[in-house]
């Protein structure tokens, strides 16, 4: 009964291993937005497909949204302000 109210009002226990693990993904995000850069610099033709098909945008797009859920997770505050 107290959790229900409790979670009625937003205060709610985030496990630890949720923040790790959102945490995880922003790095891995970031570690394919590099591998990718570095690729792109080694062949110039791989360097116009990742261009085209717009590969490292989505990826910088996924490693905010992750930040975002980390921040939220961290907080209970889904947005900045």
């Amino acid at each position: 009964m107290l959790r229900t109210i409790l979670a009625f009002f937003g205060y709610v226990k985030v496990p630890t291993v949720m923040v790790q693990g959102s945490m995880v993904t922003e790095d891995v995000f970031g570690k394919m937005i590099n591998t990718y850069r570095a690729l792109s610099e080694l062949d110039p033709t791989l360097k116009r497909c990742i261009k085209d098909k717009h590969c490292i945008e989505d990826l910088e797009l996924g490693k905010k949204a992750a930040k975002a859920m980390t921040n939220f997770l961290r907080s209970g505050k889904l947005l900045d302000g």
